[in-house]
């Protein structure tokens, strides 16, 4: 792909990029992008934790969404593909495409390799994956407001709401702690 899209890639230049990222409308499509992205991530993540007890329909989705690329891998290879021609004025484009396809041929089992080599349990991995597409997910979001905020901020302090917050956690924590003690009660009695 890399190396078939150096016409294209060629006809860009540095300030056309900067100026495409500058552009609050086309960032908003590209956060919204990202977050239809981030979904299917996550529908993979869920679907393989749980990939022995499927349904049909779950499992057809779950080899749809598997063999589905990042989408932003290829825009940050393009966009990897100009930097690299803008930066070596001289070099022939396709020349320069070539090599980089070659590269990225080499370098994605070599770093797939490691990271199964650095990270050997399966389910490490995936998780890895889900907390990547959380926080890709919240760089969505805040791309998406782009500096503009939906509320206008106030000096004053909520006191009751934040009190009312407060207490909903502890409540939460009390019920976890409570649940996780009476299971353990529960286990010992069944263990005698």
């Amino acid at each position: 792909m890399v190396g078939l899209a150096w016409r294209w890639a060629a006809s860009q230049s540095g300030q056309q990029v900067l100026t495409l990222l500058g552009n609050a409308d086309e960032m908003l499509n590209v956060a919204v992008l990202l977050n239809v992205e981030v979904v299917v991530h996550l529908t993979f993540c869920i679907l393989s934790a749980h990939k022995n007890r499927l349904t049909l329909l779950q499992n057809i989705v779950f080899q749809i969404v598997r063999f589905v690329p990042g989408v932003f891998a290829f825009l940050s290879l393009i966009a990897l593909e100009v930097y690299t021609m803008v930066s070596n004025p001289g070099i022939d484009f396709q020349t320069i495409a070539w090599l980089m396809a070659f590269a990225i041929l080499f370098i994605t089992p070599i770093a797939t390799l490691s990271l199964r080599y650095f990270f050997p349990e399966y389910e490490l991995r995936l998780e890895m994956i889900f907390h990547i597409s959380i926080m890709m997910m919240l760089l969505g979001v805040i791309a998406t407001v782009n500096g503009r905020t939906a509320a206008v901020a106030t000096a004053n302090t909520d006191v009751v709401s934040s009190l009312s917050v407060a207490a909903l956690l502890m409540l939460g924590i009390a019920a976890g702690v409570l649940n996780f003690y009476i299971k353990k009660k529960n286990n010992n009695k069944n263990n005698k």
